[in-house]
């Protein structure tokens, strides 16, 4: 199609660019028909899982954009939040994702078994990361509790999601034999094991010996569906935080946004 070619209804059109001119009080261009679509935009490009940087693309959610790291070149995407999809807190009945004091409490720990002691306490300079699977998937921050108890000394410890420990605490003991609680507004992150990503992860550092436990009671989502802590649901489909090529939630070995890397 030409510039200055008409548009033919029912047919494949293909323009370049089109200049409509109007100087009256009705619209320029009505687009109507009472069958079914008015208007159907058909991609032109074969679709591929690694688009060029800066490209945006529909999807679940909304718009996807692709970028690229001065650390790694490979494209990766995320989601542009709008008002549809800008997060929402979502609460959760309390789900506890670390008692260090009992087997059951240290199921989901990826890293930090062996700094627990055999009273079922955290050593100090301990190093957590938790795995919130099957409760959340893609979330980018979480509301929980934090109690510390067994208490030998004064001591902190840090709850945080992403890159390395940030150098402050979030819970202080200052005494033997205290049992204390407080509450925690945390990003959450993602961590790799042997080789296997785990995409919703949390971690805790612990200054000095104490009992450690980690109640979860909400998520920052784009949406409560990402959300399955005890509502016997399955997750959505789509990840924020999915690269090119990623299943959402899957044990891969894809690349994360580096920024949202759990380290010590």
């Amino acid at each position: 199609m030409s510039d200055g070619d008409p548009v033919l209804a029912g047919q494949a059109n293909t323009s370049r660019s089109t200049t409509i001119h109007s100087t009256g009080t009705e619209a320029t261009l009505t687009v109507v028909n009472n069958q079914g679509p008015a208007l159907q935009l058909v991609p032109g490009f074969e679709r591929t899982d690694r688009p060029d940087p800066g490209t945006l693309a529909p999807n679940q959610t909304g718009l996807s954009v692709s970028y690229t790291l001065p650390t790694d070149p490979s494209p990766a995407t995320t989601n542009i939040l709008m008002s549809g999809n800008a997060l929402m807190p979502v609460a959760t009945p309390p789900t506890r994702v670390l008692d260090t004091r009992n087997a059951a409490g240290r199921a989901r720990l990826l890293e930090g078994r062996g700094d627990i002691d055999s009273q079922g306490r955290a050593v100090g300079g301990a190093f957590f990361v938790i795995d919130l699977g099957g409760l959340v998937r893609g979330a980018q921050g979480l509301f929980a509790t934090v109690t510390a108890t067994k208490t030998i000394s004064s001591g902190y410890a840090t709850v945080w999601g992403t890159g390395e420990w940030p150098g402050t605490s979030t819970i202080n003991w200052w005494d033997k034999g205290q049992v204390i609680s407080n509450g925690v507004l945390s990003e959450s992150g993602w961590y790799e094991v042997n080789g296997t990503t785990y995409n919703d992860v949390v971690a805790v550092y612990v200054s000095s010996t104490a009992g450690i436990v980690l109640d979860v009671t909400g998520f920052l989502v784009p949406d409560p569906l990402y959300v399955t802590a005890a509502s016997g649901r399955s997750a959505a489909a789509s990840d924020v935080r999915t690269t090119a090529g990623a299943t959402a939630g899957a044990a891969t070995a894809a690349r994360r946004p580096e920024h949202r890397l759990v380290r010590p």
